[in-house]
């Protein structure tokens, strides 16, 4: 599955300056939950890849006498 990131079009409406910052606290609460509930596989996702991206292929033997 590729990822793929739109960007958000919706105009965000008015709010008051107490209402911009509950919005704001629930947000941060919410991704906090959804962080800690999902963290082993959003860990083991960038991990898999990480390892993947680290691998590389064996250089080809040496076919030269020459030591360096």
């Amino acid at each position: 599955m590729a990822h793929r990131t739109r960007p958000l079009r919706l105009a965000p409406p008015p709010l008051s300056d107490q209402a911009a910052v509950d919005l704001l606290e629930f947000l941060h609460d919410l991704v906090a939950g959804f962080d800690a509930h999902y963290f082993a596989q959003i860990h083991r996702f960038y991990q898999e890849r990480a390892e993947h991206n680290l691998r590389r292929p064996a250089p080809p033997p040496r076919t030269d006498d020459e030591p360096f």
